[in-house]
């Protein structure tokens, strides 16, 4: 019986003015044990972040993100335990939910001897997500860039100077992806996108050059930050 283990790494998306097409993966990981079994069904073992919230059953997000990958082959399902040893924070803005679908794609895409590109895995994660910022920087790892062109994803990726360390200040409660993304405007001012792609231009121009003053400058934001601050309590204060 196959026995399959997955390490994936927590993610922050936007980075200030990216939003929605910049994603960094983070030295936090959680790990995903997939192993076949006789027993019909699915046995789900979860511990650490999440484990009295996370499902244990066929809607736990880690199992659907397998079966949607199976079911496009002709592997014969049969049963499945699956282990998930959480490190990344649950719903609190470090990628959880890319995780547990980077994590279930990349499991699954071993189980049936890497019949998918990478290009083919980081568009079903995006079918699955919605977004492409986490998931891509889950996937590849780095800094990603990543933009819809056409009909299909386009990237670039590349590793952060030395020097650069990331401290997370995580709020003791839960906000979704979904009620993070209900408050945003459908429309913005013509100024508001301009001075987005030029700070999104100097963020990327700092993480590559190491240019730690630049970037505390290149971090502003006008597209979702402002809209998003009144829903962490005390962040405006």
């Amino acid at each position: 019986m196959a026995k399959i283990k997955v390490k994936v790494p927590a993610t922050t998306a936007n980075l200030g003015p990216g939003f929605d097409v910049l994603g960094m993966a983070l030295n936090l990981y959680n790990t995903v044990t997939l192993e076949e079994c006789d027993q019909p069904g699915w046995i789900i073992d979860v511990k650490g972040e999440g484990e009295d919230l996370i499902p244990r059953d066929s809607s736990n997000l880690v199992a659907r993100t397998i079966i949607y990958l199976l079911e496009k082959t002709d592997y014969q399902i049969k049963g499945f335990k699956l282990c998930l040893d959480n490190k990344i924070p649950f719903q609190r803005g470090l990628g959880s939910s890319a995780g547990a679908i980077v994590g279930g794609l990349v499991a699954a895409n071993a189980l049936v001897g890497q019949a998918f590109s990478l290009d083919e895995l980081l568009q079903m994660a995006v079918d699955i997500e919605g977004h492409p910022d986490n998931v891509a920087a889950a996937l590849f790892g780095g800094v990603v860039i990543v933009a819809q062109h056409d009909h299909s994803l386009i990237y670039s990726r590349f590793v952060p100077q030395r020097g650069l360390k990331i401290t997370a200040v995580i709020p003791d409660f839960c906000l979704s992806t979904q009620q993070a993304r209900s408050v945003l405007p459908k429309k913005v001012p013509l100024s508001d996108a301009v001075f987005n792609m030029g700070h999104l231009a100097l963020l990327i121009t700092a993480l590559r050059d190491g240019d730690w003053e630049l970037l505390g400058a290149a971090l502003h934001d006008r597209l979702h930050q402002p809209y998003r601050c009144p829903l962490v309590p005390g962040l405006v204060d």
